[in-house]
């Protein structure tokens, strides 16, 4: 459904966008020639596979222990609430503290956190890791494109987070069926939320790697106006047309041929195929 929906809207929007201007600059790929980027990328691939897990699993998890399913669904929705405060207040922090650095904090107590939840049997202790992991999951989940914004500016903002979301994809896909596998296999949850923690934990090493100090600028060719495009074309084309015809003229009036190039030929004739070759080229 989110797929169908997605590339309905995209469609949607590319039908109503103008046409007046055509963009050459590099493709967005270029982005993955940048060591900085890389590592982020890296890090929100990583990062994903664990970050998505509890979100699916917590709710079973908390009814093999005995929570019923209300209280499951409370456990979830306490999460959801947690997470949303997580975006907007991280935010505030990451303006103080720096964006890298509270992205990288959230990673490291996610990770904790998510360990500390083997050893959480009972549903206040449930509640708990709830509260706490959904606030920095979301605190993740908001400052991956304010830290794209810091590092290439808000001018590639759009190009640069496009890019680096679809390594989210990869979480967003598979972080449940591998929880799912690990549990089916072991008839446990602890292999599964050792992973998830360990991932949070090792993203958290590539945040560390990336370098704010580094500024990577693309090439970017000039943008050149499709409307004005043909118009000046043929601007071009009546200049050198003009021009071509006053020296037709000119040699017209000559007796005989004139020389161009040092070879004796016939003016008209020259002028017309300057004509014909200009206009060719031109337009």
């Amino acid at each position: 459904i989110d797929i169908i929906g997605l590339t309905a809207c995209a469609i949607a929007i590319k039908r109503f966008l103008p046409l007046t201007k055509r963009n050459n600059a590099e493709s967005s790929l270029v982005y993955f020639k940048d060591t900085n980027f890389k590592y982020l990328y890296t890090s929100a691939v990583v990062s994903t596979l664990g970050l998505f897990m509890p979100y699916t699993h917590l709710p079973k998890y908390a009814q093999l222990h005995g929570v019923s399913t209300g209280g499951a669904i409370i456990i979830l929705s306490i999460m959801g609430i947690s997470s949303a405060c997580g975006r907007v207040l991280i935010g505030y922090a990451a303006d103080v503290f720096g964006k890298l650095a509270m992205l990288m904090l959230c990673m490291v107590v996610g990770g904790i956190s998510t360990l500390c939840w083997i050893g959480c049997t009972i549903f206040p202790t449930m509640m708990v890791y709830g509260v706490v992991y959904g606030f920095f999951a979301g605190g993740v989940i908001s400052l991956f494109p304010t830290v794209c914004a810091e590092l290439y500016g808000m001018k590639k903002i759009g190009s640069v987070v496009g890019l680096l979301y679809t390594g989210t994809a990869f979480g967003n896909l598979l972080a449940a069926p591998i929880a799912g596998f690990f549990h089916d296999g072991t008839h446990s949850y602890t292999g599964p939320i050792a992973l998830a923690g360990g991932l949070l934990l090792s993203a958290s090493f590539f945040v560390y790697m990336v370098d704010p100090r580094k500024q990577y600028i693309p090439v970017e060719l000039p943008t050149v106006e499709r409307s004005d495009c043909l118009d000046k074309k043929v601007a071009l084309a009546y200049v050198h047309v003009t021009t071509a015809s006053a020296i037709c003229a000119d040699s017209g009036s000559n007796e005989g041929g004139t020389r161009i190039n040092d070879t004796s030929l016939d003016g008209t004739a020259i002028c017309q195929a300057k004509e014909d070759t200009d206009v060719d080229r031109l337009l």
